[in-house]
């Protein structure tokens, strides 16, 4: 039988920081905006100078418009994340996101959720279980340790 891990132990062994929201944010900026600064993390990163970000947000769109996301480290422009883009619809879409960010500075870094829009509608990122949903929006950023 395996050894259960209660999730303050975890945080313990791998230092992620998990962010969720809990109300409605909405955009129709043509160019690169912070979502909201209640979704900034603040991690350390390892020697290794990399980290994994990752997360799954539900996005709804008032029009066909794509909706493309990245991540800022500190007062960084953002780059764009792999899968994270949504695109030509009006009802909301689950849109997970991943990638390895490396080459970063060791220590402490605060990471910002960025996004923009192309068209002419807005983007709401829903909250995290709405309507009873254990589903929900949230990212995380994973420090990397090793070769």
């Amino acid at each position: 039988m395996g050894t259960k891990i209660q999730s303050d132990q975890l945080e313990k062994i791998i230092p992620v920081i998990i962010k969720v929201t809990n109300t409605d944010l909405s955009t129709n900026s043509g160019s690169w905006v912070d979502i909201d600064s209640s979704l900034d993390i603040t991690a350390t990163v390892p020697a290794s100078g990399a980290v994994l970000i990752t997360g799954s947000l539900d996005l709804k769109m008032t029009d066909q418009e794509d909706c493309f996301l990245g991540v800022g480290i500190g007062a960084a422009d953002p780059a764009g994340i792999n899968g994270g883009h949504a695109f030509d619809g009006t009802q909301r879409v689950g849109v997970p996101f991943g990638d390895i960010i490396t080459g970063l500075t060791p220590g402490s870094n605060t990471f910002k959720l960025h996004w923009q829009t192309t068209g002419s509608g807005t983007v709401t990122l829903e909250a995290s279980g709405r309507g009873g949903a254990k589903e929900g929006s949230w990212w995380m950023v994973l420090p990397i340790t090793g070769a």
